[in-house]
């Protein structure tokens, strides 16, 4: 095979995995790629806000919740067909899989954690629900967290 036609044929592909591809970013779900892990121990949870009751870790005050396993320190939350609003997303690095923040004894997290927009800790506390809320426009969002430890 020619180069022009290995051309042709990477062009055909290209063409016939663009409409899935543009259904997958406009499927009205906000996906949460969340990097940094230290290990690939446990699991990657994830919870989904549209209020500050509850932020950032009652798991019964969240919209939506995900729990996915780690990968090369990596993890993607998909939380499919949500409404337009504004919304909030808290992660954790559940590395011993027991569905809890483990603490020292003065209460900072011994696991990692992050926000979206990378929203930063207040002081002597955890991220501010008003730093981590985004606009979801309905039809798809993608979100880059970096995990704390």
């Amino acid at each position: 095979m020619n180069n022009t036609a290995l051309l042709n044929l990477a062009s055909v592909a290209a063409l016939a995995l663009a409409p899935a591809a543009l259904h997958a970013a406009e499927d009205g779900s906000i996906r949460a790629q969340v990097s940094g892990m230290r290990s690939d121990d446990g699991k990657l949870a994830c919870l989904l806000f549209d209020d500050k009751a509850g932020w950032p870790g009652k798991v019964e005050a969240a919209v939506a919740e995900s729990r996915v396993q780690v990968s090369d320190g990596q993890g993607e939350c998909v939380f499919p067909a949500v409404e337009s609003g504004r919304y909030a997303v808290a992660v954790m690095h559940d590395e011993n899989d027991d569905g809890k923040m483990k603490q020292n004894l003065i209460g900072i997290p011994r696991e990692g954690y992050g926000a979206s927009n990378d929203a930063a800790n207040g002081f002597m506390s955890g991220p501010k629900y008003e730093a981590a809320v985004f606009e979801h426009d309905g039809a798809g969002t993608r979100l880059s967290i970096e995990m704390r430890y």
